[in-house]
């Protein structure tokens, strides 16, 4: 029975021995979360135009919850691709943000360079409408300003009102401190601009 030990008590050795030795790590390749958010292309189809003349700006993401373009002169959504024209009156530079859905974001941006001017026959902006929205009985919401404009390439409304824009219609919220005259200001061809004011009474 001695004589079997000594092979048992030798492999049973030789196995804490391997067991010992420590490993050399293995380097592992840098973790990239998945999914994260892209913009594949952002371009227009000309760097240089003269005013008045369109260009075509193309863009794509990938992973997006949400785009914005300052800018804000098209309403934008996710897409793979999407295309669509502008008429910048003045050099602009255009940024497209895509917000991903692990808060993450990425921006792109260009520069669309415009010479010249535009033609002078070109139709002076129309403010059709900027008002107060009536309230409805019982609401109880800050004063809301609409606006409805027409031939124009960006409004902007001021003080505290709206960035420029190239939305031409739509609706607001203003929250005045004190009695406070806002201004719109319609942006068109060739430089031309009209503006017309409201005066909106604080709560």
């Amino acid at each position: 029975m001695s004589g079997m030990k000594t092979p048992i008590l030798t492999a049973l050795g030789l196995l804490a021995v391997s067991c010992s030795v420590p490993k050399t790590p293995v380097e592992s390749a840098p973790v990239v979360p998945a999914g994260d958010v892209k913009i594949t292309q952002f371009y227009a189809d000309a760097s240089r135009i003269t005013a008045g003349e369109r260009a075509m700006i193309c863009y794509g993401v990938e992973n997006a919850k949400s785009v914005k373009l300052q800018p804000d002169v098209e309403k934008l959504a996710p897409a793979f691709t999407r295309c669509f024209n502008v008429t910048p009156q003045r050099s602009t530079r255009y940024t497209l943000t895509a917000q991903g859905f692990a808060d993450r974001s990425v921006t792109a941006s260009f520069e669309i360079e415009v010479v010249g001017r535009a033609p002078a026959s070109s139709p002076l902006p129309v403010i059709h409408k900027f008002e107060i929205k009536p309230k409805e009985p019982g609401e109880d919401k800050p004063p809301t300003l609409c606006y409805f404009v027409e031939n124009a390439d960006a409004v902007e409304i001021t003080p505290n009102g709206m960035p420029m824009s190239g939305v031409l219609q739509g609706c607001f919220y203003v929250n005045p401190k004190v009695t406070t005259t806002y201004t719109l200001t319609a942006h068109g061809a060739a430089g031309r601009t009209v503006s017309k004011q409201l005066v909106v009474t604080a709560p």
